[in-house]
C-alpha cells in the first residue's frame, strides 16, 4: 500500500531541485499537487495513481526543503526493519476543526519526532491559468536517454555563454538549437528526434537548465514530451506514485 512517506518523498525529489517551495494539495478521489518555482517559468501538477490513505484533506505546503529533509533523516534514522516498522507519518488535523490539516508528524517512537507545519489551503497560491485550450502539435514518448545526455553535455559546454535553447523541425527532424542559429557566436545545433510530420513556427525560448532538471530527475520513469506552436513545452512524467505534469512557457529572449 501507498504511503503518505512515499508520496512526499517523491513530491520533493522534483519540486525541491526545480525550486518549487510552495504547494496547494487538493483531495478528492486521489490527491492533486499544484505549485511552479518564482518565476512561472516550471509550473508543475502532479497527482497520485491511486487514493492514499491519510491523504483526503485540502491544504498548502511552503519550506519544503525541510520536509525533504526530516524525510531523509528519519529514513536514515529507521536503518534496520525493526525500526522502519515502528516510524510513524501522519498528517495531524485541528482539535477545533477535524477538516483543516496543522502539521505533518514523524515519530519514531523512543528515538526522535518532528513536526513540519503546513498552511492553510487559501493562503498557498493558486497555479497560472491558461487562457486558451492547448493543442500540442509534436509529442515524443519515451525520449532517448542518450539524447538527454547529449543534449546536457552540450549545455554544460555553452553554459558561460548561453543558458537558453529553441526547437524547429527541419526535413521531419526535432532539432534543439542552444544560441542563436543566425549569430556568430558559439552555437550547438542537434537532432532529438526523427520521423517528426509536424511543423513548429514557434519562435520562443527555453532555460536548458529547467527542461533537463525534469528529464534527469525523470530517468527511467515513463515520460513524453510534447511541445505547442503558442510557445509552451509539457512534460509529463509517470513515476508509478504520481503522474506529474510540467508546463514550461516559452519567452522571447
Amino acid at each position: 500500500m501507498v504511503s503518505i512517506k512515499d508520496i512526499f518523498q517523491d513530491l520533493v525529489s522534483f519540486a525541491v531541485p526545480l525550486n518549487i517551495n510552495v504547494i496547494r494539495v487538493k483531495s478528492d478521489k486521489n490527491t492533486l499537487f499544484e505549485g511552479h518555482d518564482e518565476g512561472k517559468r516550471v509550473i508543475m501538477k502532479a497527482t497520485t495513481n491511486e487514493p492514499v490513505d491519510g491523504l483526503d484533506k485540502n491544504f498548502g505546503m511552503s519550506n519544503l526543503k525541510i520536509l525533504r529533509g526530516y524525510l531523509d533523516t528519519f529514513k536514515k534514522l529507521a536503518n534496520t526493519e525493526e525500526l522502519a516498522k515502528k516510524l510513524k507519518i501522519d498528517i495531524a488535523l485541528n482539535s477545533k476543526n477535524k477538516d483543516v490539516p496543522t502539521d505533518v508528524v514523524f515519530n519514531l517512537s523512543g528515538q526522535a519526532s518532528a513536526n513540519y507545519r503546513l498552511m492553510s489551503y487559501d493562503n498557498a497560491p493558486a497555479q497560472p491559468t491558461m487562457t486558451q485550450q492547448i493543442q500540442y502539435d509534436i509529442e515524443v514518448k519515451q525520449p532517448s536517454r542518450n539524447k538527454i545526455q547529449e543534449f546536457s553535455s552540450f549545455a554544460g559546454i555553452l553554459s558561460e555563454v548561453e543558458k537558453n535553447f529553441s526547437v524547429k523541425v527541419i526535413n521531419k527532424q526535432l532539432k534543439f538549437f542552444i544560441g542563436d542559429e543566425n549569430s556568430s557566436n558559439s552555437k550547438v545545433e542537434f537532432v532529438f528526434a526523427d520521423d517528426v510530420q509536424a511543423k513548429l513556427t514557434s519562435a520562443l525560448y527555453w532555460e536548458c537548465h529547467h527542461f533537463l532538471a525534469i528529464m534527469n530527475l525523470a530517468d527511467s520513469a515513463d515520460t513524453t514530451i510534447k511541445i505547442s506552436n503558442v510557445g509552451l513545452i509539457q512534460i509529463i512524467v509517470n513515476t508509478g506514485l504520481l503522474t506529474y505534469e510540467f508546463l514550461l512557457p516559452g519567452s522571447n529572449s
